[in-house]
């Protein structure tokens, strides 16, 4: 009788860590947060608006920017989420380390390289900002 319920609650523990898991990783999050940015390990950031030539910035100013803008968004994970990668704009920030993080942004759609398709909650993202931003930028 002890061991039933010595199992039972085990199982328990291994449904609600797995429930957690799963409500994790699919409950709205701030998008500027799930990219994991830290400023002291800042190398580059390489933007391009899909339109016209990429350029490139080692210095903190712009990614700070864009970090800031995006902390505007929510998202949710999304692998049903219509993604075109020819259009909107894609960004990726690389660490002193070497490491990058990609992302591809579009509507209300976005890829982020290791977390997979995600939803913009409260999109679309405005691309007015996204061009003025790109043009205060490039080179």
């Amino acid at each position: 009788m002890k061991t039933k319920h010595i199992l039972y609650s085990l199982l328990a523990i291994v449904v609600l860590f797995f429930s957690f898991k799963l409500y994790d990783k699919y409950k709205e999050k701030n998008f500027a947060d799930e990219m994991n940015y830290n400023p002291s390990s800042f190398e580059s950031l390489t933007f391009s608006d899909k339109k016209s030539l990429a350029w490139k910035e080692d210095t903190k100013e712009p990614v700070e920017t864009l970090m800031n803008y995006l902390n505007n968004y929510q998202i949710k994970k999304n692998d049903k989420c219509t993604f075109y990668s020819t259009k909107g704009f894609e960004f990726t920030i690389r660490s002193k380390d070497g490491k990058e993080k990609y992302v591809s942004i579009f509507k209300n759609c976005a890829y982020i390289m290791d977390y997979g398709l995600v939803e913009i909650v409260n999109g679309p993202v405005d691309m007015s900002w996204v061009q003025k931003f790109n043009k205060a930028y490039e080179k």
